[in-house]
Protein backbone atom coordinates (compact mmCIF):
# COMPACT_ATOMS: atom_id res chain seq x y z
CA UNK A 1 0.00 0.00 0.00
CA UNK A 2 1.03 3.51 0.55
CA UNK A 3 3.21 5.14 2.70
CA UNK A 4 0.10 7.01 4.00
CA UNK A 5 -0.05 3.65 6.32
CA UNK A 6 -1.54 4.16 9.67
CA UNK A 7 0.91 3.31 12.69
CA UNK A 8 0.25 0.33 14.61
CA UNK A 9 -2.21 0.58 17.72
CA UNK A 10 -2.97 -1.65 20.74
CA UNK A 11 -6.69 -3.06 21.77
CA UNK A 12 -9.23 -0.89 24.25
CA UNK A 13 -12.50 -2.99 25.07
CA UNK A 14 -15.71 -0.89 25.60
CA UNK A 15 -18.07 -3.24 25.49
CA UNK A 16 -19.95 -6.68 26.25
CA UNK A 17 -22.83 -8.22 24.31
CA UNK A 18 -24.56 -11.32 24.24
CA UNK A 19 -23.94 -13.56 21.06
CA UNK A 20 -26.76 -14.87 19.17
CA UNK A 21 -26.26 -18.35 20.91
CA UNK A 22 -26.68 -17.34 24.51
CA UNK A 23 -29.50 -15.48 23.46
CA UNK A 24 -31.35 -18.81 22.27
CA UNK A 25 -30.07 -20.48 25.24
CA UNK A 26 -31.43 -17.95 27.77
CA UNK A 27 -34.77 -18.08 26.07
CA UNK A 28 -34.97 -21.85 25.94
CA UNK A 29 -33.98 -21.67 30.04
CA UNK A 30 -36.81 -18.93 30.44
CA UNK A 31 -39.43 -21.51 29.08
CA UNK A 32 -38.01 -24.43 30.71
CA UNK A 33 -38.91 -22.13 33.91
CA UNK A 34 -42.54 -22.36 32.93
CA UNK A 35 -42.63 -25.55 32.45
CA UNK A 36 -40.97 -26.16 36.38
CA UNK A 37 -43.95 -24.00 37.66
CA UNK A 38 -46.38 -26.46 35.55
CA UNK A 39 -44.40 -29.56 36.30
CA UNK A 40 -42.35 -29.41 39.96
CA UNK A 41 -40.56 -32.26 38.37
CA UNK A 42 -38.61 -29.97 35.93
CA UNK A 43 -37.60 -27.77 38.49
CA UNK A 44 -33.85 -29.73 38.79
CA UNK A 45 -33.44 -29.77 35.01
CA UNK A 46 -34.35 -25.84 35.27
CA UNK A 47 -31.80 -25.48 37.90
CA UNK A 48 -29.35 -27.25 36.43
CA UNK A 49 -29.66 -25.70 33.07
CA UNK A 50 -28.84 -22.10 34.43
CA UNK A 51 -25.70 -23.04 36.33
CA UNK A 52 -24.55 -24.80 32.96
CA UNK A 53 -25.50 -21.35 30.85
CA UNK A 54 -23.58 -19.43 34.06
CA UNK A 55 -20.62 -21.73 33.79
CA UNK A 56 -20.55 -21.46 30.10
CA UNK A 57 -20.55 -17.43 30.56
CA UNK A 58 -17.65 -17.51 32.98
CA UNK A 59 -15.65 -19.12 30.68
CA UNK A 60 -16.34 -17.30 27.79
CA UNK A 61 -15.44 -13.66 29.98
CA UNK A 62 -12.67 -15.16 31.40
CA UNK A 63 -11.79 -15.78 27.39
CA UNK A 64 -12.89 -12.99 26.40
CA UNK A 65 -11.25 -10.15 29.71
CA UNK A 66 -7.97 -11.10 28.71
CA UNK A 67 -5.50 -8.93 25.88
CA UNK A 68 -6.20 -10.61 22.56
CA UNK A 69 -2.76 -10.62 22.04
CA UNK A 70 -3.49 -8.93 18.26
CA UNK A 71 -2.55 -5.19 17.24
CA UNK A 72 -4.34 -3.48 14.30
CA UNK A 73 -3.01 -1.31 11.30
CA UNK A 74 -4.84 0.83 8.59
CA UNK A 75 -2.93 1.42 5.34
CA UNK A 76 -4.94 4.15 3.45
CA UNK A 77 -3.04 6.57 0.66
CA UNK A 78 -2.45 10.43 2.14
CA UNK A 79 -4.41 10.96 -1.06
CA UNK A 80 -7.49 9.65 -2.60
CA UNK A 81 -9.46 10.79 -5.47
CA UNK A 82 -12.99 12.34 -5.51
CA UNK A 83 -15.74 9.72 -6.80
CA UNK A 84 -13.22 6.93 -7.65
CA UNK A 85 -13.24 3.60 -5.65
CA UNK A 86 -9.91 3.18 -3.49
CA UNK A 87 -8.56 0.38 -1.15
CA UNK A 88 -8.24 0.42 1.75
CA UNK A 89 -6.19 -2.23 3.80
CA UNK A 90 -7.11 -2.98 7.67
CA UNK A 91 -4.41 -5.83 9.16
CA UNK A 92 -4.99 -7.74 12.71
CA UNK A 93 -1.09 -9.41 13.64
CA UNK A 94 -1.62 -11.68 16.43
CA UNK A 95 1.42 -12.80 18.99
CA UNK A 96 1.29 -15.69 19.65
CA UNK A 97 -2.06 -16.58 20.78
CA UNK A 98 -2.69 -19.64 23.28
CA UNK A 99 -5.58 -22.24 22.09
CA UNK A 100 -7.40 -21.33 25.37
CA UNK A 101 -7.38 -17.39 24.34
CA UNK A 102 -8.39 -18.35 20.19
CA UNK A 103 -11.48 -17.20 19.37
CA UNK A 104 -12.96 -18.60 15.90
CA UNK A 105 -14.69 -14.93 14.58
CA UNK A 106 -14.07 -11.35 14.30
CA UNK A 107 -16.46 -8.75 13.34
CA UNK A 108 -14.43 -5.91 11.70
CA UNK A 109 -16.30 -1.75 11.07
CA UNK A 110 -14.12 1.25 9.96
CA UNK A 111 -15.39 4.24 11.31
CA UNK A 112 -14.48 5.85 7.71
CA UNK A 113 -15.66 9.28 6.60
CA UNK A 114 -18.92 10.06 6.25
CA UNK A 115 -19.50 11.37 2.95
CA UNK A 116 -17.74 8.33 1.24
CA UNK A 117 -19.89 4.98 0.10
CA UNK A 118 -18.05 1.28 0.81
CA UNK A 119 -18.06 -1.91 -0.18
CA UNK A 120 -17.07 -5.24 1.58
CA UNK A 121 -17.86 -4.00 5.12
CA UNK A 122 -18.33 -4.84 7.53
CA UNK A 123 -15.54 -7.67 7.20
CA UNK A 124 -15.89 -10.96 9.15
CA UNK A 125 -12.45 -12.96 9.89
CA UNK A 126 -13.11 -16.85 11.01
CA UNK A 127 -10.52 -18.98 12.53
CA UNK A 128 -10.56 -22.71 11.86
CA UNK A 129 -9.54 -25.09 14.76
CA UNK A 130 -5.92 -26.11 13.19
CA UNK A 131 -3.06 -24.69 15.01
CA UNK A 132 -1.61 -24.16 11.17
CA UNK A 133 -4.58 -21.59 11.13
CA UNK A 134 -3.28 -19.24 14.02
CA UNK A 135 0.50 -19.63 13.02
CA UNK A 136 -0.35 -17.28 10.47
CA UNK A 137 0.56 -13.76 11.85
CA UNK A 138 -0.89 -11.25 9.99
CA UNK A 139 -4.77 -11.23 8.45
CA UNK A 140 -6.00 -8.55 6.16
CA UNK A 141 -9.04 -6.87 5.26
CA UNK A 142 -9.90 -4.67 2.15
CA UNK A 143 -12.74 -2.61 1.38
CA UNK A 144 -13.20 -0.36 -1.19
CA UNK A 145 -14.18 3.46 -0.55
CA UNK A 146 -15.26 6.14 -2.50
CA UNK A 147 -15.04 9.59 -1.49
CA UNK A 148 -18.04 11.95 -2.32
CA UNK A 149 -16.98 15.63 -0.85
CA UNK A 150 -12.90 16.77 -1.56
CA UNK A 151 -10.93 18.58 0.86
CA UNK A 152 -10.17 16.76 4.59
CA UNK A 153 -11.50 13.23 5.33
CA UNK A 154 -11.11 11.84 8.79
CA UNK A 155 -11.23 7.77 9.52
CA UNK A 156 -12.16 7.50 13.17
CA UNK A 157 -11.69 4.07 15.24
CA UNK A 158 -11.73 0.81 13.80
CA UNK A 159 -14.28 -1.22 15.62
CA UNK A 160 -13.91 -4.81 16.07
CA UNK A 161 -16.39 -7.15 17.55
CA UNK A 162 -14.66 -10.44 19.14
CA UNK A 163 -16.37 -13.57 19.62
CA UNK A 164 -16.15 -16.20 22.51
CA UNK A 165 -16.25 -20.27 22.02
CA UNK A 166 -19.93 -21.38 20.60
CA UNK A 167 -20.86 -17.54 20.21
CA UNK A 168 -21.72 -16.92 23.98
CA UNK A 169 -20.52 -13.38 24.40
CA UNK A 170 -18.89 -10.88 21.93
CA UNK A 171 -16.71 -7.73 22.93
CA UNK A 172 -16.12 -4.54 21.12
CA UNK A 173 -12.54 -3.47 21.04
CA UNK A 174 -11.74 0.62 19.45
CA UNK A 175 -7.78 1.09 18.29
CA UNK A 176 -7.39 4.49 18.27
CA UNK A 177 -6.70 4.25 14.42
CA UNK A 178 -7.57 7.88 13.28
CA UNK A 179 -6.01 9.09 10.31
CA UNK A 180 -7.04 12.87 8.30
CA UNK A 181 -6.33 12.37 4.08
CA UNK A 182 -7.01 14.59 1.40
CA UNK A 183 -9.68 14.06 -0.75
CA UNK A 184 -8.89 15.75 -4.47
CA UNK A 185 -10.58 16.19 -7.63
CA UNK A 186 -10.39 13.40 -9.71
CA UNK A 187 -8.99 15.22 -13.13
CA UNK A 188 -6.58 12.17 -14.70
CA UNK A 189 -9.02 11.07 -16.89
CA UNK A 190 -9.78 14.32 -18.59
CA UNK A 191 -5.33 14.84 -18.27
CA UNK A 192 -4.91 11.41 -19.79
CA UNK A 193 -5.79 12.61 -22.87
CA UNK A 194 -3.18 15.18 -23.06
CA UNK A 195 -2.51 17.88 -25.08
CA UNK A 196 -2.47 16.19 -28.50
CA UNK A 197 -5.65 15.33 -27.68
CA UNK A 198 -7.41 18.27 -26.93
CA UNK A 199 -5.88 19.90 -30.14
CA UNK A 200 -7.12 16.62 -31.83
CA UNK A 201 -10.35 17.17 -30.33
CA UNK A 202 -10.18 20.68 -31.49
CA UNK A 203 -9.45 20.10 -35.15
CA UNK A 204 -12.29 17.11 -35.19
CA UNK A 205 -14.39 20.18 -34.34
CA UNK A 206 -13.77 22.19 -37.09
CA UNK A 207 -11.43 24.93 -35.36
CA UNK A 208 -8.32 25.11 -37.43
CA UNK A 209 -5.41 26.94 -35.54
CA UNK A 210 -3.17 29.18 -37.27
CA UNK A 211 0.36 30.97 -36.40
CA UNK A 212 0.30 34.53 -37.08
CA UNK A 213 2.78 37.52 -35.98
CA UNK A 214 1.80 39.27 -33.31
CA UNK A 215 2.78 40.77 -29.09
CA UNK A 216 1.71 37.02 -27.99
CA UNK A 217 4.46 35.54 -30.47
CA UNK A 218 8.54 35.48 -29.77
CA UNK A 219 11.47 34.71 -31.85
CA UNK A 220 12.57 30.84 -31.75
CA UNK A 221 15.10 30.35 -34.15
CA UNK A 222 16.38 30.96 -37.84
CA UNK A 223 15.95 27.76 -40.12
CA UNK A 224 15.58 27.44 -43.67
CA UNK A 225 12.97 29.19 -45.76
CA UNK A 226 10.11 26.21 -46.74
CA UNK A 227 7.41 26.47 -49.06
CA UNK A 228 4.37 28.11 -47.48
CA UNK A 229 6.66 30.49 -45.30
CA UNK A 230 5.27 34.75 -45.61
CA UNK A 231 8.01 36.99 -47.00
CA UNK A 232 7.77 38.78 -43.59
CA UNK A 233 9.52 35.82 -41.64
CA UNK A 234 12.53 36.04 -44.20
CA UNK A 235 15.24 36.90 -42.41
CA UNK A 236 17.47 38.84 -44.94
CA UNK A 237 20.25 39.65 -43.17
CA UNK A 238 21.00 35.90 -42.51
CA UNK A 239 20.35 34.81 -46.08
CA UNK A 240 22.53 37.13 -47.59
CA UNK A 241 25.01 35.63 -44.92
CA UNK A 242 24.65 32.04 -46.11
CA UNK A 243 23.85 32.60 -49.67
CA UNK A 244 19.76 30.90 -49.54
CA UNK A 245 17.07 31.94 -48.02
CA UNK A 246 16.65 31.95 -44.35
CA UNK A 247 13.31 31.91 -42.34
CA UNK A 248 12.90 33.16 -38.67
CA UNK A 249 10.76 30.49 -36.92
CA UNK A 250 8.27 31.86 -33.73
CA UNK A 251 6.20 30.21 -31.47
CA UNK A 252 3.95 31.48 -28.67
CA UNK A 253 5.22 33.79 -26.54
CA UNK A 254 5.81 32.15 -22.76
CA UNK A 255 6.39 34.05 -19.42
CA UNK A 256 2.77 34.79 -19.79
CA UNK A 257 0.28 34.92 -16.48
CA UNK A 258 -3.01 33.12 -16.55
CA UNK A 259 -5.51 34.18 -13.95
CA UNK A 260 -8.44 31.84 -12.65
CA UNK A 261 -11.31 33.52 -10.79
CA UNK A 262 -13.50 31.04 -9.23
CA UNK A 263 -17.12 31.78 -8.25
CA UNK A 264 -17.95 29.49 -4.85
CA UNK A 265 -21.46 30.75 -4.35
CA UNK A 266 -24.38 28.85 -4.14
CA UNK A 267 -25.78 28.33 -7.56
CA UNK A 268 -22.01 26.33 -8.33
CA UNK A 269 -24.07 23.48 -6.10
CA UNK A 270 -25.74 22.32 -8.48
CA UNK A 271 -25.43 18.68 -9.52
CA UNK A 272 -24.53 17.36 -12.57
CA UNK A 273 -24.19 13.52 -12.16
CA UNK A 274 -22.31 12.66 -9.37
CA UNK A 275 -20.42 16.19 -9.35
CA UNK A 276 -21.28 19.27 -8.45
CA UNK A 277 -20.79 22.20 -10.93
CA UNK A 278 -18.31 23.98 -9.06
CA UNK A 279 -16.15 19.99 -8.82
CA UNK A 280 -16.55 20.58 -13.16
CA UNK A 281 -15.26 23.69 -12.84
CA UNK A 282 -11.78 22.41 -10.38
CA UNK A 283 -11.42 19.55 -13.06
CA UNK A 284 -10.88 22.84 -15.58
CA UNK A 285 -8.70 24.58 -13.79
CA UNK A 286 -6.39 21.74 -12.90
CA UNK A 287 -6.30 20.52 -16.78
CA UNK A 288 -5.92 24.18 -17.64
CA UNK A 289 -3.14 24.79 -15.36
CA UNK A 290 -1.44 21.82 -16.57
CA UNK A 291 -1.81 22.97 -20.44
CA UNK A 292 -0.71 26.41 -19.12
CA UNK A 293 2.22 25.19 -17.61
CA UNK A 294 3.21 23.12 -20.76
CA UNK A 295 3.00 26.38 -22.68
CA UNK A 296 5.76 27.77 -20.19
CA UNK A 297 2.85 29.95 -18.78
CA UNK A 298 2.06 30.90 -15.06
CA UNK A 299 -1.24 29.84 -13.20
CA UNK A 300 -2.95 31.67 -10.31
CA UNK A 301 -6.40 31.78 -8.57
CA UNK A 302 -8.71 33.81 -6.51
CA UNK A 303 -11.82 32.13 -4.83
CA UNK A 304 -14.60 34.65 -3.91
CA UNK A 305 -18.70 34.47 -2.72
CA UNK A 306 -17.41 32.17 -0.44
CA UNK A 307 -13.56 31.64 1.24
CA UNK A 308 -11.08 34.44 0.07
CA UNK A 309 -8.13 32.70 -1.32
CA UNK A 310 -5.52 34.21 -3.30
CA UNK A 311 -2.50 32.39 -5.35
CA UNK A 312 -0.52 34.62 -7.50
CA UNK A 313 0.74 33.03 -10.79
CA UNK A 314 3.16 30.82 -10.51
CA UNK A 315 5.57 28.98 -13.27
CA UNK A 316 7.78 25.85 -12.68
CA UNK A 317 7.86 22.35 -12.22
CA UNK A 318 5.45 22.61 -9.39
CA UNK A 319 2.58 25.45 -10.17
CA UNK A 320 0.24 22.33 -10.61
CA UNK A 321 0.84 21.01 -7.42
CA UNK A 322 0.29 24.70 -6.00
CA UNK A 323 -2.82 25.07 -7.70
CA UNK A 324 -3.87 21.91 -6.40
CA UNK A 325 -3.07 22.56 -2.58
CA UNK A 326 -4.93 26.09 -3.22
CA UNK A 327 -8.30 24.60 -4.34
CA UNK A 328 -8.85 20.90 -3.92
CA UNK A 329 -10.72 21.85 -0.45
CA UNK A 330 -12.43 24.96 -1.39
CA UNK A 331 -16.28 24.22 -1.17
CA UNK A 332 -19.17 25.85 -2.10
CA UNK A 333 -21.46 28.22 -0.07
CA UNK A 334 -24.60 30.01 0.33
CA UNK A 335 -23.46 33.71 -1.19
CA UNK A 336 -24.52 35.03 -4.07
CA UNK A 337 -21.59 36.39 -6.27
CA UNK A 338 -20.13 39.84 -5.45
CA UNK A 339 -18.22 40.03 -9.21
CA UNK A 340 -17.23 43.76 -9.00
CA UNK A 341 -15.77 43.23 -5.45
CA UNK A 342 -13.91 40.37 -6.46
CA UNK A 343 -12.92 42.15 -9.64
CA UNK A 344 -11.29 45.32 -7.65
CA UNK A 345 -9.48 42.70 -5.34
CA UNK A 346 -8.05 41.53 -8.73
CA UNK A 347 -7.22 44.72 -10.03
CA UNK A 348 -5.43 45.23 -6.86
CA UNK A 349 -3.29 42.36 -6.42
CA UNK A 350 -2.59 41.50 -10.00
CA UNK A 351 -0.54 44.34 -11.56
CA UNK A 352 0.84 42.64 -14.72
CA UNK A 353 -1.71 41.95 -17.99
CA UNK A 354 -2.78 38.21 -17.65
CA UNK A 355 -5.40 36.58 -19.24
CA UNK A 356 -8.26 36.24 -16.63
CA UNK A 357 -10.87 33.37 -16.72
CA UNK A 358 -14.31 33.74 -14.78
CA UNK A 359 -15.77 30.59 -13.98
CA UNK A 360 -19.32 31.01 -12.76
CA UNK A 361 -22.80 30.22 -13.50
CA UNK A 362 -24.07 33.47 -15.04
CA UNK A 363 -28.05 34.12 -15.15
CA UNK A 364 -29.43 37.11 -17.03
CA UNK A 365 -29.89 38.90 -13.72
CA UNK A 366 -26.62 39.04 -13.25
CA UNK A 367 -25.61 40.83 -16.16
CA UNK A 368 -25.66 44.32 -15.28
CA UNK A 369 -23.42 43.40 -12.43
CA UNK A 370 -20.46 41.19 -14.38
CA UNK A 371 -20.59 43.63 -16.97
CA UNK A 372 -19.55 46.09 -14.78
CA UNK A 373 -16.70 43.58 -13.44
CA UNK A 374 -15.61 42.85 -17.02
CA UNK A 375 -15.17 46.53 -18.05
CA UNK A 376 -12.62 46.86 -14.74
CA UNK A 377 -11.36 43.87 -15.16
CA UNK A 378 -10.53 44.84 -19.16
CA UNK A 379 -8.65 47.99 -18.12
CA UNK A 380 -5.61 46.10 -17.86
CA UNK A 381 -6.24 42.38 -18.89
CA UNK A 382 -7.99 39.97 -21.22
CA UNK A 383 -10.69 38.54 -20.03
CA UNK A 384 -12.78 35.13 -20.49
CA UNK A 385 -16.44 34.63 -18.87
CA UNK A 386 -16.70 30.93 -18.67
CA UNK A 387 -20.59 29.61 -18.00
CA UNK A 388 -21.52 26.28 -16.57
CA UNK A 389 -24.98 25.27 -18.28
CA UNK A 390 -27.42 22.40 -16.78
CA UNK A 391 -27.97 19.81 -18.35
CA UNK A 392 -31.32 19.48 -17.52
CA UNK A 393 -32.25 22.73 -19.11
CA UNK A 394 -31.08 21.61 -22.45
CA UNK A 395 -32.95 18.20 -22.43
CA UNK A 396 -36.26 19.86 -21.27
CA UNK A 397 -35.84 22.43 -24.25
CA UNK A 398 -35.58 19.67 -27.19
CA UNK A 399 -38.16 17.97 -25.24
CA UNK A 400 -41.91 17.13 -27.30
CA UNK A 401 -44.73 19.21 -26.18
CA UNK A 402 -47.35 16.13 -24.87
CA UNK A 403 -49.48 17.54 -21.99
CA UNK A 404 -50.49 21.51 -20.73
CA UNK A 405 -47.82 20.84 -18.33
CA UNK A 406 -44.80 19.77 -20.56
CA UNK A 407 -45.41 22.93 -22.61
CA UNK A 408 -45.67 25.49 -19.63
CA UNK A 409 -41.98 23.69 -18.56
CA UNK A 410 -40.38 23.66 -21.91
CA UNK A 411 -41.68 27.31 -22.56
CA UNK A 412 -40.12 28.83 -19.73
CA UNK A 413 -37.02 26.69 -20.58
CA UNK A 414 -37.00 28.77 -23.93
CA UNK A 415 -37.44 31.60 -22.21
CA UNK A 416 -34.78 31.41 -19.29
CA UNK A 417 -31.91 30.26 -22.64
CA UNK A 418 -33.01 32.84 -24.42
CA UNK A 419 -32.48 35.76 -21.42
CA UNK A 420 -29.09 33.49 -20.96
CA UNK A 421 -27.68 33.99 -24.25
CA UNK A 422 -28.78 37.73 -24.33
CA UNK A 423 -26.52 38.11 -21.13
CA UNK A 424 -23.70 36.14 -22.79
CA UNK A 425 -23.75 38.33 -25.87
CA UNK A 426 -23.97 41.83 -23.36
CA UNK A 427 -21.15 40.09 -21.92
CA UNK A 428 -18.80 39.79 -25.63
CA UNK A 429 -20.05 43.35 -26.58
CA UNK A 430 -18.51 44.51 -23.32
CA UNK A 431 -14.82 42.91 -25.07
CA UNK A 432 -15.13 39.56 -23.45
CA UNK A 433 -14.79 35.83 -24.71
CA UNK A 434 -17.34 33.59 -23.54
CA UNK A 435 -17.40 30.33 -22.80
CA UNK A 436 -20.99 28.65 -22.36
CA UNK A 437 -20.94 24.69 -22.32
CA UNK A 438 -22.70 22.00 -19.98
CA UNK A 439 -20.16 21.23 -16.90
CA UNK A 440 -18.75 18.11 -18.23
CA UNK A 441 -17.41 19.79 -21.56
CA UNK A 442 -16.20 22.68 -19.87
CA UNK A 443 -12.67 20.99 -19.14
CA UNK A 444 -11.91 21.06 -23.24
CA UNK A 445 -13.72 24.15 -24.00
CA UNK A 446 -11.87 26.00 -21.07
CA UNK A 447 -8.61 24.72 -22.92
CA UNK A 448 -9.38 25.17 -26.75
CA UNK A 449 -10.22 28.98 -25.98
CA UNK A 450 -6.89 29.61 -24.37
CA UNK A 451 -5.03 27.34 -26.67
CA UNK A 452 -7.15 29.35 -29.62
CA UNK A 453 -6.12 32.96 -27.61
CA UNK A 454 -2.29 32.08 -27.35
CA UNK A 455 -2.18 30.95 -31.06
CA UNK A 456 -3.45 34.30 -32.19
CA UNK A 457 -1.51 36.37 -30.19
CA UNK A 458 -4.01 38.11 -28.58
CA UNK A 459 -2.65 38.09 -24.93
Amino acid sequence: MSSGAGRMTSWFPTSWSPGPVLLRLLLAWVALGFLAVALPSALPAWQWTGTSILGLCLLAVVQLGLDPGIKVQRDVAPSLPLGEWSTVRIELRTENVPWWRRTPRWEIYDHHPARAETRALPWVLRRGRTSSEWRESVARCDYELRPRRRGAAEFGIVEVWRSSFLDLLRRRYTPKASRTVRVLPNFRPILSEGLAGIEEHMIRSGFHLQRRRGEGLEFQELRDYREGDTLRQVDWKATARRGRLVARQFQEERNQQVVLLLDCGRRMHAMEGDLTHFDHVLDASLLLGYVAHRQGDAIGMQAFAGEERWLPPLRGGGSVNRLLDAIHDLQTTGESPDYSSAAARLMERQKRRALVLLLTNLRDEDAAELLAAVRMLRRRHLVVVASTRELALTALRDQLVEEHRSALEISAAHHYLRARTEAHERVRAAGAFVVDVEPPKLPHALVARYLEIKRAGQL
